[in-house]
């Protein structure tokens, strides 16, 4: 059974995807890298988190399963990337979530 509330992590991960596609579009969707930077920065953090690669990769599989995220690698890339999913799918699927992104 997929859990009801997401973990401090999963919420960590989530929230690092939707202000990088919001701030850094060029940059965006991240690679697993990227994703564990964007996590551990120390800027605008509370709390700063020191996470490490497993512990991103086990949260972006929960986000997964529970249709938040999503993973693909392109033609020519060396890494998979990872984005949030469409704000339609993510709304439909949890109706009652709120995200403020300032």
């Amino acid at each position: 059974m997929l859990p009801q509330t997401l973990g401090s992590v999963e919420v960590r991960v989530l929230g690092a995807l939707i202000e990088k596609e919001l701030s850094t579009p060029d940059h965006y969707p991240l690679s697993l890298n990227s994703l564990v930077a964007a996590c551990n920065q120390s800027s605008n953090r509370d709390p700063v988190m020191s996470l490490d690669g497993a512990s991103v990769q086990h949260a972006l599989d929960v986000l997964r399963r529970l249709s938040l995220v999503r993973s693909f690698q392109g033609s020519g890339e060396r890494s998979r990337s990872f984005n949030t999913c469409s704000r339609t799918a993510t709304i439909s699927r949890a109706p009652n979530w709120r995200c403020c992104a300032c």
